[in-house]
């Protein structure tokens, strides 16, 4: 592990403010807790908050429509956006759609193998012994942060299986799934047993669209005028282009 990361960080070349490997005795005086080896430290890491940056995006439409697109489908040279009872959502020449996992049932015609995996986080009481920063081991965990209850807590995460977006139940917390991942800190971090003994106080459940190993290299995927998407990116981005030519004037975001 440790010649694959000197191999990541040689290839990428950046300064070492931005990213470096550490031994285990680096990463555990930055980290504020005992790290049984090395890793690679971003220096200048940080995070984002999607909500935001859509609603930025978002700020120079001209216009907006409020509802929750089922499908869409081509007539008279433009794309319908249509809810689940049929109605009109709206209707434009280039139809741009980053929808995630709810993508496999809103573009039916799809010849992409897209899957829907199930990703859950937990939320662990805040611990004196916690890490001042986040930790990426296989699973991650992140110093105590505002959780959505308004309290403080640690976030644990995440898991990662295939699921049925349409089927029953996949929305509720999975104590299996928490027992793992406190499993896997347990053993990746050992300084961390005791928080790995601690119970949740809750969690976060969400889908993640990915594209099959099998296709992610295929790009002979038909045009669809006027469509452009992109998906798959819970483990590489996939994104085409289904258009031979473009008027912002007539463009909906899906």
């Amino acid at each position: 592990e440790a010649a694959r990361q000197a191999s990541a960080v040689a290839a990428f070349a950046w300064p070492d403010d931005t990213m470096r490997q550490l031994d285990a005795s680096e990463a555990s005086a930055l980290s504020g807790i005992e790290c049984p080896s090395g890793g690679i430290w971003f220096d200048s890491a940080g995070t984002l908050d999607p909500t935001a940056i859509v609603r930025a995006l978002a700020g120079a439409a001209s216009e907006r429509t409020t509802g929750r697109v089922a499908t869409m489908r081509r007539a008279d040279g433009l794309w319908l956006v249509l809810d689940s009872d049929g109605r009109e959502l709206a209707t434009a020449e280039i139809v741009l759609i980053a929808a995630g996992a709810q993508l496999i049932g809103m573009v039916p015609d799809a010849p992409w193998p897209l899957r829907a995996n199930r990703g859950q986080i937990s939320y662990l009481p805040p611990m004196s012994a916690g890490a001042r920063v986040p930790i990426s081991y296989g699973g991650y965990v992140t110093p105590a942060v505002p959780l959505p209850d308004g309290g403080l807590g640690h976030v644990l995460g995440a898991s990662y299986g295939r699921t049925d977006p349409d089927g029953a139940g996949w929305e509720a917390l999975d104590g299996g799934d928490h027992d793992a991942m406190l499993a896997l800190l347990s053993e990746k971090l050992p300084a961390q047993r005791t928080m790995a003994a601690t119970q949740p106080l809750g969690g976060r459940v969400s889908l993640r669209a990915r594209l099959s190993a099998a296709r992610r290299s295929d790009r002979r995927w038909p045009f669809r005028l006027g469509r452009i998407w992109i998906a798959g990116v819970s483990n590489r981005a996939a994104g085409g282009r289904d258009c031979r030519r473009h008027d912002r004037r007539h463009a909906v975001a899906a």
